[in-house]
């Protein structure tokens, strides 16, 4: 199974993406852009990739100890194809993400060690430059980080399924 840790949202935060998404499609961006369902709208802290069983990374998870933090939006920018959404928190993303793969380390769990870019990814296959006035799309609003998941994806035809198989909260 493929796994990885990340930050879930609340219903307001993900009503204000789902927004910024239905913006951006009257917009028209640009190519054959595939937005990111809202129950796949996450950040990224670690990609642990294919697994044979979740136990032993729910165990390395249990004792990430992380006290919770704000996140606001930063603005929208184009990795290739993907359109993501930046995240503007002083760090704390990346401290959190640290700490959850020095939990893996301890734990000899591999995962991916690309360096942490806090994110959220919106659309794939997007081309062009980004419409103009972007900049005005971006949820105004907080949102507080106050737990974190280790998630398993499944591979579809109709794109990826994430189902959450464990909530860790920070304290």
């Amino acid at each position: 199974m493929r796994l990885f840790a990340a930050v879930c949202f609340s219903d307001r935060f993900l009503d204000a993406l789902e927004d910024c998404q239905r913006s951006l499609r009257r917009m028209g961006v640009q190519g054959k852009p595939s937005f990111t369902k809202r129950e796949n709208l996450h950040m990224t802290l670690a990609f642990l990739g294919e697994r044979e069983e979740a136990d032993s990374a729910v165990r390395a998870l249990e004792r990430v100890r992380f006290a919770p933090f704000r996140i606001g939006t930063a603005g929208l920018r184009a990795f290739g194809d993907v359109l993501t959404l930046e995240i503007r928190d002083g760090g704390e993303s990346v401290r959190l993400a640290g700490a959850v793969r020095s939990a893996l380390d301890e734990s000899r769990i591999p995962y991916d060690k690309k360096p942490p870019v806090p994110h959220i990814t919106l659309a794939r296959k997007c081309a062009g430059p980004l419409p103009e006035g972007v900049s005005l799309l971006l949820p105004d609003g907080r949102e507080t980080v106050a737990s974190f998941r280790l998630m398993r994806s499944t591979l579809t035809r109709a794109g990826a399924v994430y189902t959450p198989l464990r909530e860790f909260r920070l304290r």
